[in-house]
Protein backbone atom coordinates (compact mmCIF):
# COMPACT_ATOMS: atom_id res chain seq x y z
CA UNK A 1 0.00 0.00 0.00
CA UNK A 2 3.02 2.61 1.07
CA UNK A 3 3.98 2.01 -3.15
CA UNK A 4 0.35 2.83 -3.73
CA UNK A 5 0.65 6.42 -1.77
CA UNK A 6 4.16 7.04 -3.14
CA UNK A 7 2.45 6.89 -6.82
CA UNK A 8 -0.38 8.34 -5.73
CA UNK A 9 1.70 11.61 -4.63
CA UNK A 10 0.70 11.14 -0.86
CA UNK A 11 4.59 11.09 0.77
CA UNK A 12 3.13 11.12 3.78
CA UNK A 13 1.07 8.24 3.50
CA UNK A 14 3.63 6.26 2.34
CA UNK A 15 6.11 6.94 4.75
CA UNK A 16 3.47 6.25 7.41
CA UNK A 17 2.49 3.15 5.96
CA UNK A 18 6.06 2.04 5.53
CA UNK A 19 7.01 3.39 9.58
CA UNK A 20 4.09 1.34 10.82
CA UNK A 21 4.17 -1.64 8.62
CA UNK A 22 5.12 -3.93 11.16
CA UNK A 23 3.93 -2.20 14.21
CA UNK A 24 1.98 -4.51 16.96
CA UNK A 25 -0.22 -1.70 17.52
CA UNK A 26 -1.18 -0.93 14.54
CA UNK A 27 -2.26 -4.68 13.81
CA UNK A 28 -4.29 -4.31 16.95
CA UNK A 29 -6.49 -1.45 15.84
CA UNK A 30 -6.91 -2.50 12.73
CA UNK A 31 -7.76 -5.92 13.42
CA UNK A 32 -7.43 -9.84 12.16
CA UNK A 33 -9.35 -9.01 8.62
CA UNK A 34 -6.94 -6.39 7.38
CA UNK A 35 -8.79 -5.05 4.10
CA UNK A 36 -6.85 -3.14 1.43
CA UNK A 37 -8.59 0.17 2.77
CA UNK A 38 -6.90 -0.23 6.48
CA UNK A 39 -4.50 2.20 5.67
CA UNK A 40 -6.88 5.17 4.78
CA UNK A 41 -9.11 4.50 7.19
CA UNK A 42 -6.59 4.66 9.99
CA UNK A 43 -5.28 7.90 8.89
CA UNK A 44 -8.33 9.01 8.00
CA UNK A 45 -9.13 8.59 11.80
CA UNK A 46 -6.33 10.23 13.21
CA UNK A 47 -7.09 13.30 10.33
CA UNK A 48 -10.84 13.46 11.83
CA UNK A 49 -9.21 13.37 15.34
CA UNK A 50 -6.81 16.34 14.15
CA UNK A 51 -10.11 18.40 12.32
CA UNK A 52 -12.52 17.84 15.58
CA UNK A 53 -9.96 19.43 17.78
CA UNK A 54 -9.18 16.32 19.61
CA UNK A 55 -5.54 16.16 18.81
CA UNK A 56 -2.99 18.80 17.56
CA UNK A 57 -0.50 17.87 15.10
CA UNK A 58 -0.93 14.28 15.27
CA UNK A 59 1.46 13.02 11.92
CA UNK A 60 4.67 14.16 14.35
CA UNK A 61 3.26 12.19 16.77
CA UNK A 62 1.54 9.72 15.49
CA UNK A 63 2.77 6.70 17.88
CA UNK A 64 1.81 8.65 20.57
CA UNK A 65 -1.76 9.58 19.33
CA UNK A 66 -2.56 5.49 18.38
CA UNK A 67 -1.99 4.75 21.14
CA UNK A 68 -4.32 7.40 23.33
CA UNK A 69 -6.95 7.04 21.19
CA UNK A 70 -6.48 3.24 20.43
CA UNK A 71 -10.05 2.06 21.01
CA UNK A 72 -11.62 4.75 19.32
CA UNK A 73 -9.83 4.11 16.09
CA UNK A 74 -10.30 0.63 16.40
CA UNK A 75 -14.02 1.91 16.31
CA UNK A 76 -13.41 4.23 13.34
CA UNK A 77 -11.42 1.84 11.38
CA UNK A 78 -14.08 -1.22 11.73
CA UNK A 79 -17.28 1.21 10.84
CA UNK A 80 -16.27 4.21 8.68
CA UNK A 81 -16.54 3.44 5.08
CA UNK A 82 -13.81 4.62 2.77
CA UNK A 83 -14.50 7.96 0.78
CA UNK A 84 -11.32 8.64 -1.65
CA UNK A 85 -11.10 12.10 -4.03
CA UNK A 86 -8.93 10.66 -6.98
CA UNK A 87 -9.06 12.24 -10.20
CA UNK A 88 -8.75 8.53 -11.64
CA UNK A 89 -12.79 8.35 -11.19
CA UNK A 90 -12.32 10.33 -14.39
CA UNK A 91 -10.88 7.70 -16.29
CA UNK A 92 -14.05 5.94 -16.24
CA UNK A 93 -16.07 8.91 -16.88
CA UNK A 94 -14.29 10.16 -19.98
CA UNK A 95 -15.31 7.86 -22.60
CA UNK A 96 -18.66 8.52 -21.52
CA UNK A 97 -18.10 12.31 -21.78
CA UNK A 98 -16.85 12.27 -25.21
CA UNK A 99 -19.39 9.82 -26.23
CA UNK A 100 -22.38 11.77 -25.13
CA UNK A 101 -20.95 15.27 -26.15
CA UNK A 102 -20.31 13.46 -29.58
CA UNK A 103 -18.57 17.25 -30.79
CA UNK A 104 -21.80 19.02 -29.05
CA UNK A 105 -21.02 21.56 -25.97
CA UNK A 106 -21.13 19.62 -22.86
CA UNK A 107 -22.16 20.60 -19.76
CA UNK A 108 -21.30 19.19 -16.33
CA UNK A 109 -22.88 20.09 -12.87
CA UNK A 110 -20.98 17.69 -10.49
CA UNK A 111 -22.80 17.27 -6.88
CA UNK A 112 -21.31 15.12 -4.19
CA UNK A 113 -18.19 14.67 -2.54
CA UNK A 114 -15.25 14.70 -4.78
CA UNK A 115 -14.22 18.33 -4.18
CA UNK A 116 -14.74 19.17 -7.60
CA UNK A 117 -12.24 16.90 -9.15
CA UNK A 118 -14.06 15.88 -12.31
CA UNK A 119 -14.48 19.25 -13.27
CA UNK A 120 -11.13 19.09 -14.29
CA UNK A 121 -11.37 16.20 -16.23
CA UNK A 122 -10.55 17.71 -19.82
CA UNK A 123 -7.07 18.48 -17.77
CA UNK A 124 -5.81 15.28 -16.99
CA UNK A 125 -3.69 12.72 -19.48
CA UNK A 126 -5.74 9.21 -20.54
CA UNK A 127 -4.22 6.15 -21.37
CA UNK A 128 -6.53 3.12 -22.47
CA UNK A 129 -4.30 0.89 -23.78
CA UNK A 130 -2.20 2.50 -26.80
CA UNK A 131 -4.77 4.97 -27.12
CA UNK A 132 -4.44 8.44 -25.28
CA UNK A 133 -5.99 11.85 -24.68
CA UNK A 134 -5.53 14.99 -22.78
CA UNK A 135 -1.79 16.64 -22.25
CA UNK A 136 0.83 14.18 -20.63
CA UNK A 137 1.71 17.27 -18.50
CA UNK A 138 -1.89 17.67 -16.82
CA UNK A 139 -1.13 14.21 -14.43
CA UNK A 140 -2.38 11.13 -15.07
CA UNK A 141 -5.51 9.50 -13.98
CA UNK A 142 -5.25 6.33 -16.06
CA UNK A 143 -5.16 3.07 -14.42
CA UNK A 144 -2.27 0.71 -15.49
CA UNK A 145 -5.04 -2.07 -16.74
CA UNK A 146 -5.82 -0.97 -20.58
CA UNK A 147 -9.62 -0.83 -20.85
CA UNK A 148 -11.48 0.61 -23.77
CA UNK A 149 -10.32 2.93 -27.13
CA UNK A 150 -11.70 6.54 -26.51
CA UNK A 151 -14.30 7.80 -28.66
CA UNK A 152 -12.64 9.67 -31.88
CA UNK A 153 -15.03 12.70 -32.02
CA UNK A 154 -14.74 15.25 -29.75
CA UNK A 155 -14.30 19.27 -29.43
CA UNK A 156 -12.34 20.14 -26.56
CA UNK A 157 -13.16 23.60 -27.28
CA UNK A 158 -17.54 22.77 -26.53
CA UNK A 159 -17.95 22.09 -22.81
CA UNK A 160 -18.57 24.02 -20.01
CA UNK A 161 -18.51 22.91 -16.33
CA UNK A 162 -20.13 23.58 -13.03
CA UNK A 163 -20.04 22.49 -9.85
CA UNK A 164 -22.69 23.16 -6.65
CA UNK A 165 -20.91 23.00 -3.57
CA UNK A 166 -23.65 22.78 -0.25
CA UNK A 167 -20.85 24.38 1.63
CA UNK A 168 -21.03 27.91 -0.55
CA UNK A 169 -24.44 27.28 -1.09
CA UNK A 170 -23.68 28.32 -5.14
CA UNK A 171 -22.60 27.42 -8.04
CA UNK A 172 -18.67 27.92 -8.79
CA UNK A 173 -16.23 26.98 -11.82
Amino acid sequence: MADDFEQGGSKLYASLSRSLADDPLVAEIVGPDVRWEAPLRLFGGVHYLELSGMVEHPWAKLRGVLEANRDWLARFVAEQPVQTNEVQRCWGLLPGFLTVADGRRLDLIELGPSGGLNLFWDSYFYRYGDETWGDPAGGSSSPAVPRVARPRRFSRSRWRSTAASASTGGPWT
